[in-house]
């Protein structure tokens, strides 16, 4: 609904054209093909598009382009998805050296360094309950099936992620995992914990 919101799109068109390809787009390389005509298209036709894209629209449309992406790279095989991981990082990554223009003022304010909302919190992870996980992994649109399911707090969070088997762990299926694409672990999730991970100690 953000696209709406942002008015990007309409709410008639999001739910009768959009939502069911987006819905699908994470099983099914057809529909994923159609998820990044559609974001092309949104963004070709976007109004006003000079002024650049929120940072929650930003993290919606290259939320599904990346997701879709992965689809269409497990489904080539071999090393097309280690490719497309490495690409994505590298595209975000130079996002964060052009400032020369507000549009890419807003795309860096969610690429760059900058921390997030959840990465601005004062106290370490290590003290969240289960609701600020929760919060962390919606706020994000990371999967949150295997959060409820295994009810993890910020300590467990923690232990999972620096666990010598964290890729399986997150990567895995749930309930028995997070239910992460290879992108979005190795990509947002992995920026996200070191940020969280390195903020230093409050003074007492």
């Amino acid at each position: 609904m953000v696209l709406v919101e942002e008015g990007i799109t309409t709410e008639e068109d999001l739910v009768q054209r959009y939502g069911p390809t987006f819905t699908t787009s994470r099983d099914n390389a057809f529909q994923a093909v159609k998820t990044i005509r559609i974001v092309r298209n949104l963004l070709c036709h976007m109004q006003g598009s000079v002024k650049g894209l929120s940072q929650p629209s930003f993290e919606c449309l290259w939320g599904l382009a990346s997701e879709a992406l992965s689809d269409l790279a497990n489904a080539l095989g071999g090393n097309h998805p280690v490719r497309l991981a490495a690409r994505c990082a590298e595209l975000l990554g130079s996002l964060g050296e052009h400032t020369g223009n507000n549009a890419g003022s807003s795309a860096e304010s969610v690429c760059s360094a900058t921390p997030t909302e959840s990465a601005a919190e004062p106290e370490g992870i290590e003290t969240w309950g289960v609701e600020k996980v929760l919060a962390f992994f919606e706020r994000c649109n990371f999967p949150t099936e295997g959060t409820q399911a295994g009810i993890v707090d910020g300590a467990s969070l923690l232990a999972l992620y620096q666990d010598p088997d964290a890729d399986s762990l997150f990567m895995g299926p749930t309930p028995d995992g997070f239910g992460f694409n290879k992108l979005m672990f190795k990509g947002r999730f992995k920026k996200e914990m070191e940020r969280l991970v390195a903020k230093p100690l409050l003074p007492s």
